[in-house]
């Protein structure tokens, strides 16, 4: 289900978001996880494999992977194995920078027929690419995961941030996708938090973000017979819109075990983040716990003081408080408020 209001795609039932470990290969400029070259603290196979169980018995819908880097984990096609098993395969998706996609690592991901591998690349060429992520070599480790996985008939989404960089090239990331075999490709825009926040020469002035909503639109309306060409968040919300789903519909694990309502939540309030692990109690008790029932109460506080439905991360993230109206809410948000000053 496409929400406009949600940085996430809704599913019917329950929805996750496990950053499985906190290690990554790359030193990305926009990292919201502020990820390091070593992961620490992140659960054992057993722990993960009880946190998976407690999941699917709550009703899990959809489980997402992502890091840091998910595949610097060893166990990491075990975890998804194990899920396999337990949910649909198609509903388990995970994220990747492409750097350890090997042709095996390819071939076994094939084999377990799972939803899709989403590879980033946010420069429309290498010198970009690297200015954004770090690593001289991410354009090729993107291209080449991308063109493996499609070798082996996994469904690929090709993801790209938004940035100071690369926004006068998102045809050019279409035609790559088209061209390495990727079935869609996915922008969104870049959120000021994490290794981003305060950083002048890859944030966007938001003056720009409807034109680059009409832009999209038509781009999706061009290449709609090649790739499937989509983006969150880059139409105006209304009051038929659906209020903030975190702790809902959503949920997202750190990789200690720990339970937030929402990613983005947790990346711009590290605060909202329960004390008991998905591995040690159950998910009843655990959202029971106060961070959950305060992001309840907020989701109910905000239409009562009329702002209206709306993505409380992204109020936090760019008006600094949890109830200001979402900035694409009736054109009465940030984005107007940028634009008039």
């Amino acid at each position: 289900m496409v929400d406009k209001t949600c940085l996430f795609t809704l599913v019917d039932k329950l929805r996750v978001v496990w950053e499985i470990t906190h290690k990554c290969n790359y030193i990305c400029l926009h990292c919201c996880a502020d990820a390091k070259s070593k992961g620490d603290g992140e659960l054992t196979l057993n722990s993960v494999k009880k946190g998976v169980d407690n999941l699917v018995a709550h009703g899990l819908g959809s489980i997402y992977f992502s890091g840091g880097e998910p595949l610097t984990r060893k166990d990491f096609l075990e975890i998804l194995t194990y899920a396999a098993a337990l949910i649909p395969p198609k509903s388990i998706n995970f994220a990747t920078n492409g750097r350890l996609v090997t042709p095996e690592i390819a071939k076994r991901v094939s084999q377990l027929d799972i939803g899709n591998v989403l590879v980033s690349l946010d420069g429309h060429d290498s010198e970009t690419a690297q200015k954004f992520r770090g690593i001289k070599e991410c354009y090729v480790d993107a291209v080449n995961a991308i063109s493996r996985l499609a070798d082996e008939d996994v469904k690929v989404r090709l993801g790209v941030v938004i940035w100071a960089g690369n926004y006068r090239h998102l045809e050019e990331f279409i035609k790559i996708g088209i061209d390495v075999g990727a079935n869609n490709i996915f922008f969104n825009w870049l959120v000021p938090i994490g290794r981003a926040k305060g950083n002048d020469k890859i944030e966007l002035d938001l003056s720009l973000y409807f034109n680059i909503a009409h832009e999209l639109e038509s781009l999706r309306q061009k290449y709609g017979d090649k790739i499937s060409v989509g983006f969150h968040r880059f139409e105006q919300l209304d009051d038929m819109d659906e209020n903030c789903q975190a702790g809902i519909k959503i949920l997202h694990i750190i990789p200690d075990g720990r339970v937030s309502p929402c990613s983005w939540i947790y990346k711009v309030d590290n605060h909202v983040l329960s004390k008991q692990k998905i591995s040690e109690a159950s998910l009843d008790e655990i959202l029971k716990e106060e961070p959950f029932e305060l992001i309840r109460q907020m989701q109910g506080d905000r239409l009562k003081c009329g702002s209206g439905p709306g993505c409380l991360a992204m109020c936090k993230a760019f008006a600094g408080d949890y109830l200001t109206i979402d900035p694409l809410y009736k054109n009465g948000g940030l984005w107007v408020k940028k634009n008039e000053s």
